[in-house]
């Protein structure tokens, strides 16, 4: 097996970055939906996507985290996929293939670490992305099989690095007027950063989740103006519910948002980073200003932990190898800002100088909190610029950098206030993202 620097630097396919955080806290984002023809038949209604993603990541924690980031880690990989959806057989049934591929193109890294890029053995590998049937009737439309679910109900993928995460599933959607649900049921995973397949699992490994049921309602009286409310669980290990509510100001342009989640621990939850029951609460305002986007809002967070010397935590997953949906700008990408007792404030501006280039930057500050009553605070600030090419409208350059201070933990991932106070460690980070999409069909 090749050490990490044994892997020679390969000339991309493409160019690109890192996650996308644009104005603030990056969206956690809907699908879209698929492209349909009436009556052009099975195959006359088809389409076939290439897409092509470069993602280099480069991160110094000095001693922070010291058990799931190294002192310095680097990785650079090419990611291939190509995505064919079909047309509806007699307007009524179809299906979806994916297969995407992950090139490590050089990767250097001191315990293994790549971000959830790579295997543990830092190897290439291809996979099977998604592999499913689909249906639909007015107001009513149904996938079934391998797939990606982006905020279905309490599931999610994040779609950040090289290749995607899907599920394996049924899917429902309604839609009636202004009124739009769905209801979801998923029993295994294929992660981001390998080709297996797998199950969901209590995070200390004793339990198997069998499914995961998620369902949501909304409702949407014009672009930007609806309310959310989802629910779902994982078997017997974690109920989760939130609403999430959307206002936008004619003709100031002023634009509210609003989160709120529950968890609840069941009968194999294991009362780690909160005892039984945990809230989170956010909202964030934002305007565009001629060529400017302003942005700012804050969040709070109660997650009691069992032994009252802990710092307690919103789990945001659902379990291990389940993502779980939270939007609130508590979640940044870079750190996390949901400990319990947490307040977060956090503000950004962005600047688009033409339609083709923005540029912006975002400051986090989280404070409130506590480990064996030693008060503790973070913070972080990241800039970015995105470019697209006017002659290339389906090409996307990002650059991101960023930089911040937690705290020192020891080995286990406790907070280290063993000299009664906080100890402060940097984290530095930067990183690129091409992506490309090409249709060839």
């Amino acid at each position: 097996m090749k050490t990490p620097w044994q892997y020679p630097p390969a000339s991309p396919l493409a160019l690109t970055l890192l996650l996308t955080l644009c104005s603030g806290p990056p969206a956690l984002a809907e699908p879209t939906p698929a492209l349909t023809t009436e009556n052009a038949g099975l195959l006359g209604g088809s389409r076939l996507d290439l897409s092509l993603r470069n993602l280099y990541r480069s991160g110094n924690a000095s001693e922070w985290d010291p058990d799931l980031l190294p002192h310095h880690y680097s990785t650079w990989v090419q990611g291939i996929g190509l995505d064919y959806r079909s047309g509806y057989w007699q307007d009524r049934l179809g299906f979806g293939l994916s297969y995407e591929s992950v090139i490590n193109l050089r990767t250097r890294t001191e315990n293994g670490y790549t971000d959830n890029m790579l295997p543990p053995d830092l190897g290439s590998f291809s996979k099977l992305g998604q592999a499913y049937l689909r249906y639909q009737q007015p107001g009513l439309s149904a996938q079934l099989g391998w797939q990606r679910m982006y905020n279905v109900g309490v599931i999610h993928a994040r779609d950040s690095r090289a290749a995607q995460k899907s599920y394996h599933g049924l899917r429902l959607d309604g839609q009636s007027g202004q009124w739009s649900g769905l209801l979801a049921v998923v029993d295994r995973t294929i992660d981001r950063h390998e080709p297996g397949l797998r199950r969901f699992y209590s995070r200390d490994g004793r339990h198997q989740l069998n499914h995961i049921v998620s369902g949501q309602v909304k409702w949407e009286s014009s672009k930007n103006n609806s309310l959310l409310y989802f629910a779902g669980e994982a078997d017997r290990y974690l109920f989760r519910q939130g609403l999430e509510a959307s206002w936008q100001a004619l003709p100031s342009g002023l634009r509210m948002e609003g989160f709120l989640y529950h968890n609840r621990g069941l009968s194999w939850w294991e009362r780690r980073d909160f005892s039984r029951d945990a809230y989170h609460f956010g909202l964030k305002a934002s305007r565009e200003l001629g060529p400017f986007t302003l942005a700012g809002g804050g969040s709070h967070t109660w997650a009691k932990p069992q032994n009252a010397s802990d710092l307690g935590f919103f789990y945001f997953n659902l379990a291990r190898n389940a993502v779980g949906r939270f939007a609130s700008p508590a979640y940044n990408g870079i750190f996390d800002y949901m400990h319990d007792r947490e307040t977060m404030l956090f503000a950004s501006l962005s600047y688009r100088p033409q339609a083709s280039t923005r540029i912006g930057m975002a400051g986090y500050h989280g404070a409130g909190m506590r480990a064996q009553h030693v008060p503790l605070r973070h913070w972080d600030v990241l800039g970015f610029i995105e470019y697209q090419p006017p002659q290339l409208k389906k090409m996307t350059l990002r650059l991101l950098a960023d930089y911040g201070h937690s705290w020192k933990r020891t080995r286990n991932g406790q907070v280290d206030v063993a000299s009664g106070q906080q100890i402060n460690k940097p984290k530095i980070g930067s990183g690129f993202q091409l992506d490309y999409l090409l249709p060839l069909l």
